[in-house]
This record gives C-alpha cells, structure tokens and sequence, in this order.
C-alpha cells in the first residue's frame, strides 16, 4: 500500500497541516520555555516529549511546504465552529473544576463528555477508555512517582 501523494492532497488539507504545524511548534516552544522553571531532574521527560513534538511540527510544517500546489477550492478552516466552542468551553470548564473537584473526578467528567461531544456514541468503549486512561495515570504518577495531585472534593 502506497502512502498518499502530497501532491496529490488538496491545498486547504495543505493549509490546515501548515497551521497545525505552527501552532504544535509554538505550544511545544512555549512549553519548552515553562521546564525552565522545573527541578533539573523532574524537567528530562517534559522536554523530551515536548522536543519530540517541536521536531515532528518542524517535519510536519517543511513536508506540507515543499508540497506546495497551485491554489485549488478555498474550505472553512473549522468545519463545524460550534463544536469548536463547545470543545473549548469544556476544556476551559475543566481546567476550572480541576482545583475544585481534583484531577480524577474533573477528568471522569471531561473524558467521557468531550468524546460524546466530539460525536463518539460507544458508551462501553468511552467507559472503558476512560477508567483505563485514569488507572494509568494512577499507577504512573501516584504509585510510581509519588506525585500528588489536587485533592478530590471529598477528601476536603
């Protein structure tokens, strides 16, 4: 199976790549910049994920520049903007109810409603994802690392 052409992909998927590109860059850079402020040894893995990321945005920004193509049909950047809005009220919701719930029941929340949102309707597999991605994370950092995480609103 061969892979897909860049020459043959149409110029708003170009565009699109481009800006998605520049924005992972900018995030990762910004990102980069905030590990600075860490502990030396508590900063390695940080920067290296998000240094793997600014290298992939960098491949991702000169792949899709290179495939430069005549101008072809113009499409909305964001195909459907108030699922845009709704993504970004949810995401600014949680990022709030964090410090208030604690991390846990914020993201058993956030996880299943933002898939719903996003128009995934596997109840069982929304389920299963997300109490598998919070085992995960309960394993890494609490049990492994030690690291703490805000308190849940009923350990107050």
């Amino acid at each position: 199976m061969e892979g897909v052409d860049e020459k043959s992909m149409p110029q708003s998927k170009l565009k699109h790549d481009m800006v998605a590109g520049l924005v992972i860059f900018a995030g990762s850079a910004a990102g980069f910049a905030h590990t600075f402020t860490m502990y030396p040894e508590a900063a390695v893995f940080p920067r290296s994920i998000l240094g793997f990321m600014a290298l992939l945005s960098i491949y991702l920004v000169v792949k899709n520049h290179s495939a430069g193509q005549a101008e072809a049909k113009r499409e909305a950047f964001f195909i459907y903007p108030p699922r845009l809005l709704l993504i970004l009220v949810l995401m600014l919701s949680y990022m709030f109810l964090v410090n208030r719930l604690g991390y846990y029941t914020s993201t058993l929340i956030f996880l299943p409603g933002t898939a719903y949102a996003l128009g995934f309707r596997n109840l069982i597999y929304i389920t299963m994802t997300t109490l598998l991605y919070l085992l995960f994370v309960f394993l890494v950092f609490n049990t492994l690392f030690s690291l703490p995480f805000p308190a849940e609103f009923f350990q107050h």
